[in-house]
């Protein structure tokens, strides 16, 4: 399972990111919508056998707006084998998962390289998004969207804040602060200026632990 997120205002409505076995085709994956507290399910979001979900929310303040992340990958059996589809990308529904679009506006496609997006919603201001996404060198980096995602700008392509995508993928906003975001890579970093500054935090290394938020100064896009 890729991830899970349950309607605040009625906990019976649960989504559920599928991403599949990683290893081949399997046409479990999508995204799969329960009304019932998970005794039935129904697929309400799929491409193909090669793409699966790997995260979905529900926007805090109308639970008719979801926003789900498919990624068209795959491992190799061997190591450091990958494979990338043409599928990737994010998508909103409306009208609570019933029916679904891709968010294009300022994001790279597949053909520029995209794979995965992680992705969060700023609580205090539903309309503020932040991704991390995984594109390449090129492509990749820090997103934000102001506009509930109809439109996206890249902030920093450090690959420090982003680099480890496939792996981590993981941004959050403070609850009270759509300002303050961090995000996780080999180390966690925060910004306090919506994402255009970033200090680096602890990490699993002695020196990154005696220390944290250390300033970094923001890297060319």
């Amino acid at each position: 399972m890729g991830g899970l997120a349950v309607d605040p205002h009625d906990p019976n409505r649960v989504f559920v990111a599928v991403l599949g076995h990683p290893y081949g085709p399997n046409v479990e994956r999508g995204v799969y919508r329960s009304t019932d507290g998970g005794k039935t399910w129904e697929k309400v979001l799929y491409k193909d056998e090669n793409t699966g979900a790997v995260q979905v929310s529900i926007d805090p303040v109308n639970p008719q707006i979801v926003y789900a992340d498919l990624w068209a990958g795959r491992q190799g059996p061997w190591e450091n084998g990958a494979w990338d589809g043409p599928n990737s990308g994010l998508f909103k529904s409306t009208d609570g998962g019933t029916t679904w679009r891709q968010l294009t506006a300022g994001l790279p496609t597949p053909a520029e390289g995209l794979s995965r997006i992680g992705f969060c919603i700023a609580p205090s201001d539903p309309s503020r998004l932040y991704a991390t996404v995984a594109a390449g060198p090129s492509n990749g980096g820090i997103y934000r969207s102001d506009d509930a995602g109809e439109s996206w700008k890249k902030l920093n392509s450090d690959q420090r804040f982003w680099g480890r995508g496939d792996d981590f993928a993981e941004v959050k906003a403070d609850p009270k602060n759509k300002d303050i975001v961090y995000t996780a890579d080999v180390v966690v970093w925060k910004s306090t200026d919506g994402g255009m500054s970033w200090n680096a935090g602890c990490g699993s290394t002695p020196i990154t632990r005696r220390s944290c938020w250390w300033p970094v100064t923001r890297a060319p896009l």
